[in-house]
């Protein structure tokens, strides 16, 4: 799991629609290992397997347009929404590396093409739909807890399938503070 980090505006069209717009960040990393079968002279003892680190770093910018319909509840200070849009999600990778030995090789750069990436970067569309909680602390504040499904491809390699992708976020609304600055 990664943490992502977003601003999210609203444009309400009474009290229970809204065309929304997001753009959140990421930055994840991966480390594994990965073993080689040596070929070692007869008089050296020892396993002929050894492990060797392999690492990499991307980032991911995400943007939404979408639809928020809230359901709104005069009895109560929770308010359940559903949202859907369309996305588009910018994808590059930082490094992709191994260490061998003392030795630090890029595998992006290598000195054969076999192992190198077609593509370390990519724009690719998609949609996405959520659910989620609105709690009003006060008529400024309000906290969201919600869920989200991003269905799209991340343009990376050869990668050509599309999955989901999905997240759990916590968001501070801020209502009408801009206005409330300006009398």
């Amino acid at each position: 799991p990664s943490m992502l980090i977003g601003f999210f505006g609203s444009l309400h069209f009474g009290k229970r629609a809204a065309l929304i717009a997001e753009f959140n960040y990421v930055r994840l990393r991966v480390e594994d290992q990965f073993t080689l079968r040596l070929e070692r002279f007869s008089n050296i003892e020892g396993d002929n397997i050894e492990r060797f680190t392999l690492s990499g770093s991307e980032e991911r910018i995400d943007l939404r347009l979408g639809y928020q319909h809230t359901f709104i509840s005069r009895e109560s200070y929770i308010h359940p929404f559903l949202e859907a849009g369309f996305s588009l999600t910018d994808t590059k990778v930082n490094h992709l590396r191994t260490q061998i030995g003392y030795s630090t090789y890029s595998l992006f750069h290598a000195t054969t093409t076999q192992y190198t990436l077609e593509r370390d970067f990519g724009i690719s569309p998609g949609g996405y739909m959520g659910a989620g909680l609105k709690m009003d602390v006060n008529a400024f504040f309000r906290l969201t807890l919600g869920y989200s499904a991003l269905y799209t491809q991340i343009n990376l390699g050869d990668n050509d399938r599309t999955a989901f992708h999905h997240s759990l976020y916590v968001r501070l609304n801020l209502n009408g503070i801009i206005g409330q600055a300006a009398e």
